[in-house]
């Protein structure tokens, strides 16, 4: 595989289509440019990635793409993150959520904020293990300012947890 190949591929599939349209041989194509840029560093390949994720899980592959993000270093990923967490794609902002656990900076807290405010219970749920993870003054108003408009008991259940463990 040559690198402009797999750069194309990912350019061709923003995002990859939904679990029950992915045929085998994308899936495969799809593992193999993942498995392509996980041994060859290209930082072209980050915003292509985080917006590469179609619903559901692509049969696990979408979990191993984290792995190739993880290679780079937090200033050339967080701005693509910013911009992928605000995606109209359902699938993109979860995947880029999970992932910006791992990058954890005030650059993410808007959109993190945004779909906090605005989406449902899963994506709200990895939203406040962000901020727990990030763990910083502005998390905690976040948070409390959460707390005052959400009805899921659970959602609000989980936030008085992070809060908790924030101020410890």
């Amino acid at each position: 595989m040559k690198v402009d190949d797999a750069l194309m591929f990912l350019r061709e599939h923003q995002p990859m289509p939904s679990d029950e349209f992915l045929t085998e041989e994308l899936l495969k194509k799809y593992d193999e440019v993942r498995a392509y840029f996980y041994v060859n560093i290209d930082k072209r390949c980050i915003p292509l990635f985080l917006n590469s994720f179609g619903f559901i899980d692509g049969y696990g592959v979408c979990q191993l793409v984290e792995d190739v993000i993880f290679l780079y270093d937090p200033v050339d990923v967080i701005p693509y993150l910013k911009e992928a967490l605000s995606s109209d794609i359902y699938s993109i902002r979860y995947w880029c959520l999970q992932i910006a656990s791992s990058f954890p900076s005030e650059d993410l807290l808007l959109p993190v904020n945004n779909i906090l405010m605005n989406d449902d219970f899963d994506l709200k749920y990895c939203a406040l293990a962000f901020f727990e993870v990030l763990n910083s003054p502005l998390s905690i108003d976040l948070i409390e300012g959460f707390t005052f408009y959400e009805k899921n008991n659970e959602l609000l259940e989980y936030a008085y947890k992070v809060l908790s463990s924030m101020s410890s």
